[in-house]
């Protein structure tokens, strides 16, 4: 389950038992070229925050083990950004 708010907030879930991926916030202006943004890895190390995106929050839902991250694209000036969520094997 991904979103994004009007105020570039993108929010996703992610399974921190699942220590076999490793997820990567990534943005573009163009839909041509991506900038890799947060990365949240167990065998990596967690990237929350660098010039491309900012983690606003992280919550672990206790119930379901099952954390909900908001991160927001840190260059506000793009005239268009994209984000997306990309998954991948470290």
């Amino acid at each position: 389950l991904t979103s994004l708010d009007a105020n570039q907030n993108f929010t996703f879930q992610r399974d921190p038992a699942a220590t076999d991926v490793t997820l990567t916030v990534e943005v573009s202006p163009d839909l041509s070229v991506w900038e890799s943004g947060s990365q949240y890895s167990f065998s990596q190390g967690d990237t929350p925050t660098n010039q491309w995106t900012t983690q606003l929050s992280r919550q672990l839902d206790l119930a379901t083990d099952i954390e909900q991250i908001t991160v927001q694209i840190t260059p506000p000036n793009l005239p268009n950004a994209f984000i997306r969520l990309r998954a991948s094997q470290p």
